[in-house]
C-alpha cells in the first residue's frame, strides 16, 4: 500500500494525525483523571455487561438489549489493564486507523481529494469526540470508514469475491456493535448486481458470497440466543427504542409537551398492556420484543401521518445540523439546559428557549457557532454531492440512500452521533465541495490510475 502512495503525501499524513492527536488529547485530558464521567446511562451498562462475561461468560445474565461485540472488547480491555481509560485509548488508536480509511476513499479518486479528506476527517469532531466515550459507538464509526472505502473500492475496481468478502465481513462487524445496519443487505445485494449488471450471473454469485460472509459473522450470536432463548435475533432492544424515543418524538409535538413527560407516558401505556401478557411470554426477552414492537407500531400509526412526518423531518434536522458541542458538554459534565427539559408549545418555541434562555449562555454561544459550522459544511458538501452527481450518478445516489436509510431509522431521535455511520460520505463530499470551490473540477490523476491498477493485482 506504501509504493502506491505518493511519498509526498506521508508529510501530510503524519501532520494530519498531529492535529487529531493533538484535539483528541485535550478532550482526554478535560476527563482524565476522574472516571465517574464513564460510568454514567449506556456506559454503565456496557460496563456491567462486560463483567457479566467476566463472571459467566455469554449465558443468560449477558442480557440481549446490546449485541455482545463492545462488550466483548471492554471486557479484553479489563484484562491488559482496569483504568477505564485504557479503552479509551485504544478507541482514540482505532480513530486514526479509521481516518486513514477515510484517506484511502478519497485517494480512489484523486490525490487532492483524498488529501481533503485526511485533513476533513482529522478535524471531524464527531469522530473525537465519540471516540472518548465507553459507548459501542466509538467502534461503531471506524467500521463504517472501513466499509465504505470497500463499497467505493467495490464499484471503481468492479466485483470480485475478494471484494464480496470484505464487504460481508465488515458489515457483519458493524452488525455485531450496533444492529442499525443489520438492514443494509437491502440495498448492498441491489449495488452488487448494478456494479455487474453486464454479467448478471456474476452479480448474483457475488452477492450470495456477500451474504454468507454477513451471515458467518453473525451466525455464532444468533446460535447463543437460539441455545439460552430458543429464539434467533440480535437483541430486544427494538421495543425499548420505540417506547423511549421514537413514540416520544412523536408525542411531544402532538401533546405539547416535554420529552421527558412524553417518554413516562409512552412507557406507562406499555407497563399497562404488558400485564395482558402472560409471564411466561415476559421472561422471554425476544418474544417481549415482538410484541412490543408490534403494540409500538400500533401506536406510532395510530398519530395523524402529518404528526409523523414533521417528527421524522424534525429528527432528521436534528441529525444532520446539532454540533458536536452537545456531545462534549455531555462527556465535560456541564451544566446546562437540555433540549428534551425545554418548555415552549412547539418545536420552534423550545428551540428559541433551548438557546436564548439556556442556564449556560457560554453553551449557548457556543451551540450557535457549531450550528454556524454545521451549515457551511453542509453546504459545501452539498456542491460537492452536486458535482460528484454530475459525474457518477448512480454511485452518489447509492451513497445518499444510506444517509437516507439510517436517518430513517433514527427518526425522532436527535443527536450528533447518529450520524456517525455516514460521516465518512459527508466528509468525501465535502472533499468534491473544497475541490470545485478552489480547485479545478476533477479528473482522475494519474497517481489514482496507480493506486487502482496496484489495487487490482
Amino acid at each position: 500500500m506504501q509504493s502506491l502512495i505518493p511519498e509526498n503525501h506521508w508529510k501530510y499524513i503524519f501532520f494530519a494525525f498531529a492535529i487529531n492527536i493533538f484535539l483528541r488529547g485535550i478532550l482526554f485530558f478535560a476527563v482524565f483523571p476522574e472516571d465517574h464521567v464513564l460510568r454514567l446511562d449506556d456506559q454503565g451498562e456496557y460496563l456491567s455487561l462486560a463483567e457479566a462475561i467476566e463472571k459467566t461468560g455469554f449465558d443468560e445474565n449477558f442480557k440481549v438489549g446490546r449485541t455482545p461485540t463492545y462488550p466483548l472488547f471492554l471486557y479484553i480491555c479489563s484484562h491488559i489493564s482496569k483504568s477505564l481509560f485504557f479503552p479509551i485509548i485504544v478507541q482514540h488508536g482505532i480513530g486514526l486507523g479509521a481516518i486513514f480509511f477515510v484517506y484511502l476513499s478519497g485517494f480512489l479518486f484523486s490525490e487532492k481529494i483524498a488529501l481533503f479528506s485526511l485533513f476533513l476527517g482529522a478535524l471531524n469532531f464527531n469522530f473525537i469526540v465519540l471516540s472518548n466515550y465507553l459507548l459501542s459507538d466509538s467502534l461503531y464509526y471506524p467500521m463504517f470508514c472501513v466499509l465504505y472505502f470497500f463499497i467505493l473500492r467495490f464499484y471503481l475496481l468492479g466485483s470480485t469475491v475478494t471484494n464480496s468478502v470484505a464487504l460481508g465481513v465488515v458489515l457483519g462487524f458493524s452488525i455485531l456493535i450496533r444492529p442499525v445496519s443489520m438492514y443494509m443487505p437491502f440495498f448492498i445485494i441491489p449495488f452488487i448486481i448494478w456494479t455487474n449488471r453486464k454479467m448478471f450471473r456474476k452479480g448474483i454469485i457475488h452477492s450470495l458470497i456477500f451474504l454468507f460472509s454477513v451471515s458467518i459473522i453473525l451466525c455464532p450470536w444468533f446460535y447463543r440466543n437460539y441455545k439460552v432463548y430458543h429464539a434467533f435475533g440480535l437483541t430486544n432492544f427494538g421495543y425499548y427504542q420505540l417506547m423511549t424515543g421514537i413514540i416520544p418524538g412523536v408525542m411531544m409535538g402532538v401533546q405539547n409537551i416535554s420529552f421527558r413527560e412524553a417518554q413516562e407516558k409512552a412507557w406507562a401505556g406499555w407497563e399497562k398492556e404488558k400485564t395482558k401478557i402472560p409471564m411466561e411470554i415476559q421472561k422471554n426477552p425476544f418474544e417481549i420484543d415482538s410484541i412490543g414492537k408490534e403494540y409500538a407500531l400500533k401506536t406510532l400509526w395510530s398519530y395523524p401521518i402529518t404528526n409523523l412526518l414533521f417528527a421524522w423531518g424534525w429528527g432528521a434536522a436534528r441529525n444532520l445540523f446539532s454540533p458536536e458541542i452537545i456531545e462534549i458538554s455531555h462527556l465535560t459534565n456541564w451544566e446546562w439546559s437540555r433540549f428534551a427539559d425545554t418548555k415552549g408549545s412547539n418545536y420552534l418555541e423550545k428551540s428559541w428557549n433551548f438557546i436564548f434562555s439556556n442556564k449556560n449562555s457560554w453553551y449557548s454561544a457556543l451551540f450557535c457557532f457549531g450550528c454556524f459550522v454545521v451549515i457551511l459544511l453542509r453546504i459545501v458538501q452539498t456542491i460537492g454531492a452536486t458535482v460528484w452527481m454530475k459525474q457518477d450518478p448512480v454511485m452518489v445516489i447509492f451513497l445518499l440512500v444510506n444517509i437516507v436509510y439510517f436517518l430513517l431509522l433514527m427518526g425522532p431521535y436527535g443527536s450528533p452521533k447518529y450520524r456517525l455511520p455516514f460521516e465518512p460520505i459527508l466528509i468525501i463530499f465535502g472533499a468534491f465541495g473544497i475541490q470545485k470551490l478552489f480547485l479545478k473540477d476533477y479528473k482522475a490523476s494519474e497517481n489514482n490510475e496507480k493506486f487502482l491498477s496496484g489495487s487490482r493485482s
